[in-house]
């Protein structure tokens, strides 16, 4: 009887078997008394399968992360310090996605995901009640910049799926591994300047993980 209901659970998903979901996530941390973080994000996708283990599909992705500092910065061979500093990024990304299943049992699958897109970056920085040590005449008190420009992520994401019902999943996806890279030349404006250099995170933490829902149909 444990076969034959593995097999009705597990024929949700075969050649041809379409799937429309998406995940949400986001951490909020204060490491010291100056420095406060916090990140949120969804994650929409859709799939169609090759077979029971293969989906190949397109993931997009919406990030706002807040960052506030208490922090010294130099400009202009002067001594200055920023009173409060914030950063809000907000992040848009869209790219195809590809993913392996690994059925455990008749409700529990694994997988692996790996997903390219560009990324879209918007960052808005504020320094306010700017001091100046060394200049008499301060003259970026209150000051706001924007920077936009485009990045390549490459990223890696394993998870579990836990099906209630043959056509629900609930999954859970820590996205443990990304490379990206700068698309746009590096830009300097007022306070503020943004790398092109490429960067290769990896890590496991509540930022990184994210639950949602999958409809397979």
């Amino acid at each position: 009887m444990l076969c034959a209901v593995v097999l009705q659970t597990n024929a949700q998903i075969e050649s041809g078997t379409k799937y429309i979901g998406g995940t949400i996530g986001g951490s909020a941390r204060t490491t010291t008394s100056d420095y406060k973080t916090s990140s949120f994000n969804v994650q929409p996708s859709v799939g169609y399968f090759l077979n029971s283990n293969w989906m190949i599909g397109l993931s997009t992705e919406y990030n706002v992360t807040n960052a506030e500092n208490y922090a010294t910065i130099y400009i202009g061979g002067y001594n200055q310090h920023a009173v409060t500093y914030s950063l809000k990024s907000t992040v848009i990304k869209l790219g195809p996605a590809v993913r392996y299943y690994y059925h455990v049992s008749d409700r529990f699958s694994l997988f692996g995901e790996g997903s390219i897109g560009v990324i879209l970056v918007k960052d808005k920085h504020t320094a306010e009640n700017v001091e100046f040590y060394s200049d008499p005449n301060p003259y970026y008190r209150g000051t706001t910049t924007i920077s936009k420009y485009e990045k390549l992520r490459v990223g890696l994401a394993p998870g579990i799926v836990y099906f209630p019902t043959p056509r629900i999943g609930i999954e859970l996806k820590a996205n443990v591994m990304s490379y990206q890279t700068n698309l746009s030349d590096e830009k300097t404006q007022a306070l503020f300047s943004i790398s092109n250099k490429s960067e290769f995170n990896a890590t496991f933490n509540l930022a990184s993980t994210s639950i949602g829902a999958g409809f397979y149909f």
